[in-house]
């Protein structure tokens, strides 16, 4: 059986109240290419949100770090050890990075996740 590799409406953070709720409440991360903010929903899926400042770059710059994010959780999502919505804070270091540099930044992360969530 396959898995669902799509990232749906339902998989991203959109309101502010969302972001806020993770921000204040989540157990914060923090890697070379980007800090995570990450808490445990209640609902029966993972949920993405992305923030990328002015001061990572042009705008092409800032949403090609976007598309790296998106793809990497939603080839990546079915590894959470249980339902989490995350915010992702893109860092300057980040705007010449490969895939794999962010796949392996964005995993160590679930590691963490994991690890802590054991404890």
């Amino acid at each position: 059986m396959r898995r669902d590799e799509r990232l749906t409406r339902a998989e991203r953070l959109r309101k502010r109240a969302e972001f806020r709720r993770v921000y204040d409440r989540g157990q914060r991360y923090h890697f070379p290419l980007f800090t995570v903010f990450a808490i445990e929903n209640a609902l029966d899926k993972s949920r993405l949100g992305i923030t990328v400042t002015k001061r990572v770059g042009s705008a092409v710059k800032r949403n090609r770090c976007k598309r790296l994010l998106r793809e990497v959780f939603r080839r990546n999502k079915w590894r959470f050890p249980f339902p989490t919505d995350i915010v992702v804070n893109v860092k300057t270091s980040m705007r010449e990075a490969t895939y794999a540099e962010v796949e392996d930044q964005f995993l160590r992360f679930i590691e963490k996740l994991r690890a802590d969530h054991s404890r």
